[in-house]
């Protein structure tokens, strides 16, 4: 997975495939054992903090905080979000480190602290 992404990202430069690609090798190393100041539990909370307690939705449909928009467009589903306004997609670790404009950690930090 961590090549399929690495070649969108060299043909594409999307920050989306940079950040999957970021995420995808922070994880890997983690799981290895090789990054200090995590364990694997803290992401396990983190990935397992639902994403529907941070937006106010209806039938698991919120206004999308990352563009103007008037409707809902935003899809919730197994703790994945999607835009179908500006096709933001991602799980609660990427909605909470856009939204807040963190990196990885520190998003994997508040998560985990906030169960």
């Amino acid at each position: 997975k961590i090549a399929e992404v690495k070649q969108r990202y060299l043909e594409t430069q999307s920050k989306d495939d940079l950040r999957e690609l970021k995420r995808l090798s922070f994880e890997a190393k983690l799981h290895l054992g090789q990054v200090e100041g995590y364990n694997v539990d803290q992401l396990v909370k983190a990935r397992t903090f639902p994403l529907e307690s941070l937006l106010k939705h209806r039938n698991y449909m919120a206004k999308c905080p990352f563009h103007p928009d008037g409707s809902p467009s935003l899809n919730i589903k197994k703790n994945y979000y999607y835009c179908h306004g500006c096709q933001a997609t991602g799980d609660v670790i990427d909605f909470v480190m856009k939204r807040d404009g963190l990196t990885f950690k520190e998003a994997v930090n508040r998560l985990a602290a906030a169960i």
